[in-house]
């Protein structure tokens, strides 16, 4: 069940981060908000975690990196 409160943890902090930007937000105001959880992780990293929860063999496909990555 530790992946279950990964994914869960991960889950909730984006909706408040969310959630916090939609309260501060001015009309007629562009903003630009990093709603990051200050803990990077990989795409890889979550993919593997929503694979371990649901038990779905999520396909991948990995491709080369774009220009400027």
């Amino acid at each position: 069940m530790a992946h279950a409160y990964v994914i869960t943890s991960m889950s909730v902090a984006f909706v408040d981060a969310h959630v916090k930007v939609m309260i501060n937000a001015k009309p007629q105001q562009v903003g630009i908000y990093n709603v990051g959880t200050g803990k990077g992780s990989s795409v890889k990293e979550f993919v593997d975690a929503c694979k371990a929860v649901t038990g779905v063999n999520i396909i991948v496909k990995y491709i080369d990196r774009r220009p400027g990555d």
